[in-house]
């Protein structure tokens, strides 16, 4: 369980099942009919479902992943409303803004020549990006500076774990972070200073009941939040890149079921907690070194971000588990944002199912389930939208803001581009 937490990012993209109209019992007989189709096309590279006797931990993700992609394939036209039931409390926002679609922008594809990545940020004409060894193509174990132009690129860190799953690049202009991630317990947070190219280990657990969640830098800082499962032990935690000190900042409540996320900008620090049945939101200032609390009137928040007085977040009422399913997932979600100078929570306008977001600034960034991406600003307290135009063909697995506000489409390879051995990255350079 710990491995799957600390592997948010990887796992989350593809879990986002949006609450709809369905009954739990209308939920079990699609679920149960995804897995009999899928069984019996038996896919060349992974079998979506296996015993839990036999399975390694790794392919329960990997059929935990096709199960619930096949589940909102055959939902996303059903789930068009949310529950009344389970967001009473929630407000929808002004719907207005399907109106104001200007402007437009484009995706430009790149292909790279690995055959799985993670978390690329771009920086210029360098993309910042982990990738696999060319003889493995399980493993995310290289970070790589990749240039944009010509095709070149330099290896500036592998990974020293056998089964390393590396991601959260962070790029500014001083400083690179990201985490190194083992799958068993190990795993450790680094920095590269770009003014000596040096390499320094910044935090770093050899334990199963630890858990480093996916750092966040902003200017010289980073927050990560550190999670010991045995002693029930959670710290928020700040390091200063300038002075390299470490300090705890807040200490969380204990939840074992729940994934800590943690979100840094604008001198604001942002994480997720349950207490007593309840979900709340944190805001940390750096500079004041206060903490405000909000509750928010879904039980579990699950990913946050902050922007412009407003915590957005992806919210669920709880984990289920479908009878003969091997794993689990969070059901009734729901994606808004708590207006912190109101403390309302109002869910975010979307027409169709989400299947992935990202705040950037004052941005939103929303995939649907139709591989539709758009962007809404909030401009005096009202959303805008641009639609973005994507060029690749592919249906998107992810989509990302990098650290430079960037938008990053991210693809899984079709088998023709595997045995070419390449892959397609997108981009979208907003201004």
């Amino acid at each position: 369980m710990n491995d799957h937490l600390n592997n948010l990012k990887e796992i989350m993209d593809e879990t986002m099942l949006k609450d709809g109209e369905l009954s739990s019992s209308k939920k079990r007989e699609i679920y149960k009919n995804t897995i009999d189709k899928k069984d019996m096309k038996n896919p060349k590279l992974f079998s979506p479902i296996l015993s839990v006797a036999l399975a390694s931990f790794f392919i329960i993700l990997i059929g935990g992943f096709l199960i619930t992609q096949s589940f909102q394939s055959q939902t996303q036209n059903l789930a068009n409303s949310t529950d009344t039931e389970n967001n009473s409390a929630v407000t929808e926002v002004n719907k207005e803004h399907k109106d104001d679609i200007d402007p437009f922008y484009e995706e430009t594809v790149y292909y790279i020549p690995f055959q799985k990545y993670n978390d690329p940020v771009v920086d210029g004409n360098n993309l910042f990006v982990h990738v696999n060894s060319p003889s493995d193509i399980l493993n995310i174990n290289k970070f790589i500076q990749y240039n944009l132009q010509t095709g070149e690129y330099e290896v500036l860190y592998e990974s020293e774990y056998s089964n390393a799953n590396m991601q959260a690049t962070n790029v500014n202009k001083n400083w690179i972070t990201w985490l190194d991630f083992g799958r068993i317990g190990k795993a450790k947070i680094l920095v590269i200073d770009r003014s000596t190219n040096e390499i320094k280990t910044i935090a770093e657990i050899n334990n199963r009941d630890e858990v480093l969640s996916p750092p966040t830098l902003e200017d010289d800082y980073v927050a990560w939040i550190y999670t010991n499962n045995a002693t029930e032990q959670v710290e928020v935690k700040l390091h200063n890149l300038a002075t390299e000190e470490t300090e705890v900042i807040a200490n969380v409540p204990f939840q074992s079921e729940l994934y800590y996320s943690v979100f840094m900008i604008d001198g604001k620090i942002v994480w997720n907690n349950h207490e007593n049945g309840k979900g709340y939101y944190y805001l940390y200032d750096i500079e004041g070194k206060t903490i405000e609390k909000y509750e928010e009137p879904i039980p579990y928040p699950l990913m946050v971000k902050y922007s412009n007085d407003k915590i957005y977040a992806l919210n669920s009422t709880g984990k289920i588990q479908l009878e003969g399913a091997v794993v689990e997932y969070w059901d009734n979600q729901t994606f808004g944002y708590l207006d912190i100078q109101t403390e309302e929570f109002q869910s975010f306008p979307y027409d169709v199912q989400l299947k992935d977001f990202d705040v950037y600034q004052n941005k939103v960034l929303i995939l649907d389930t139709r591989s539709k991406l758009s962007l809404y600003e909030s401009i005096d307290n009202e959303f805008k939208a641009s639609n973005i135009t994507l060029t690749s063909g592919e249906e998107p697995s992810s989509i990302a803001f990098d650290t430079n506000g960037n938008i990053i489409v991210s693809y899984i390879g079709t088998e023709k581009d595997l045995n070419q051995y390449k892959i397609k990255v997108g981009i979208v350079r907003v201004k």
